[in-house]
């Protein structure tokens, strides 16, 4: 069985090696923070962003632990801030990421309310399989952190690369690892991802002191593969081509010259373009890579709580606040239940898909309109369908009027709807620097004489 090292010093040298870079002075990285984020029993989450000095001090790091030991749930971003994110408490979004230090996966195995067949049985097979999936050179150079309930590999990179060229390779390591294994590995590549943080405990078997489990170190890199020996991104697509070529039939002649061809291969064969919203955009420019920026969809599950959506409308919580923890669903009952039929489950959230609701009861006093969708199928039991955070609140706040919902939060104009005003300046932080650009774009347009016609001319 796989050996953790849950000490504080463990954590402490974890965490430099991974944000060590934050703190390099008179760098295009340099003050980057990082996010620590806590999520209660009750499921509510408080961020906070700190200079590395902050993150590595032991004070901080005993603090952290004593909250953990408290039932809470502590995790760490991927990848650096370049400012706070302006709402106290509130974690930043993917406009406000700088610099990752590191590469990523996240690799769950079987766990309460985890079953399935298609997750590992435990760390060790884990290791092993995800060992042999990356290859004798990424593995040397891996640090692995045992997560409670999975295992988080970690490649430490010879220096900082900007937050979304390394989204872009993490997926190419996920779709990778998972064809390998055969097993599901998370999608984690979107820039605000964060990872459980070592020297803490994971709360999700129950919340008995006999229920939790330490998360720490499990392997470092080889001595090798440390300091100056570290990889660079580039070595990292190189490594990665010499495991994959032969499936792909990507030619291995230059890795300077087709370390992109290879990503591309790679993100076409797990990704292809317009299967999901990824992709190139139409200047030919990358997107980052499962992120859309602007989609509410996904703003609303990274800033809102299921509670802040269904209570003001009615709905009730019966039962399982903390996905994570102490339960392993949320039970919802609707407006207006009979006294005689209290209890009933109206609607679930799960624990292994938070970011769904599933429907289970046919009421129009449910209130939901027009996003319910799929049959909400949950084993034996068939639901009416599957809503989103985003989509529920459309449907309950504005009777399913997508275009007036959209609107209220590009205006700022949800007045004192506390939904409303969050989504605005979640969405405010990630568009605002791009429809600035684009007015930026139509004036100089405007302005120029080879943009302007006369009676549909050009101008020569």
């Amino acid at each position: 069985m796989a050996t953790i090292d849950h000490s504080p010093e463990a954590a402490q040298a974890a965490l430099h090696g991974l944000y060590g870079w934050a703190g390099h002075r008179d760098a295009p990285w340099s003050g980057e923070l990082i996010e620590v984020s806590i999520k209660s029993p009750r499921g509510k989450w408080h961020a906070q962003h700190w200079p590395l000095a902050t993150l590595l001090d032991p004070e901080t790091l005993k603090g952290l632990a004593y909250w953990s030991s408290e039932g809470r749930e502590v995790y760490m971003g991927c990848v650096g801030l370049r400012s706070r994110p302006p709402q106290q408490w509130r974690r930043g979004g993917a406009a406000l990421r700088g610099h990752a230090g590191a590469l990523w996966l996240d690799v769950d195995c079987q766990a309460p309310g985890r079953e399935g067949t298609e997750f590992f049985t435990a760390v060790d097979e884990a290791v092993e399989i995800v060992d042999l999936a990356l290859g004798p050179v990424l593995r040397e150079a891996a640090l692995v952190i045992g997560s409670g309930w999975g295992v988080q590999y970690w490649i430490p990179l010879y220096e900082p690369v900007p937050a979304i060229e390394a989204s872009r390779v993490v997926r190419a390591l996920v779709g990778w690892v998972g064809e390998v294994s055969a097993r599901q590995i998370d999608r984690v590549w979107d820039v605000t991802r964060v990872m459980r943080m070592p020297g803490t405990l994971n709360w999700r078997a129950g919340p008995g002191d006999d229920d939790a489990r330490p998360t720490g170190v499990v392997r470092w890199p080889e001595d090798h593969r440390r300091g100056l020996g570290r990889l660079g991104l580039a070595n990292v697509i190189d490594a990665l081509g010499s495991q994959v070529s032969d499936v792909l039939e990507v030619p291995r002649l230059d890795p300077e010259l087709d370390a992109g061809a290879l990503i591309e291969a790679l993100l076409e064969r797990y990704a292809p373009t317009g299967a999901d919203g990824d992709g190139a955009d139409e200047s030919g420019s990358w997107a980052p890579v499962g992120l859309v920026l602007g989609d509410l969809d996904r703003l609303a599950h990274q800033e809102l709580d299921w509670a802040d959506v269904l209570v003001p409308a009615g709905w009730r919580c019966v039962s399982g606040q903390d996905l994570d923890g102490r339960e392993h669903e949320q039970v919802w009952e609707r407006p207006g239940k009979d006294e005689e039929r209290l209890g009933e489950r109206s609607a679930v959230v799960y624990a292994d898909k938070p970011e769904l609701l599933v429907v289970y009861s046919d009421s129009p006093q449910c209130g939901f309109a027009t996003g319910l969708r799929g049959s909400g199928r949950r084993g034996s039991a068939a639901g009416v369908g599957v809503i989103s955070k985003w989509r529920a609140w459309v449907d309950l706040k504005w009777a399913g009027d997508e275009d007036r919902a959209r609107r209220c939060v590009r205006a700022h104009d949800g007045g004192e709807d506390d939904v409303a005003e969050r989504l605005a300046v979640a969405w405010e932080q990630e568009m605002g620097d791009v429809e600035r650009w684009g007015r930026e774009r139509e004036l100089e347009a405007l302005e120029s004489p080879f943009m302007t016609s006369v009676e549909g001319h050009p101008d020569p």
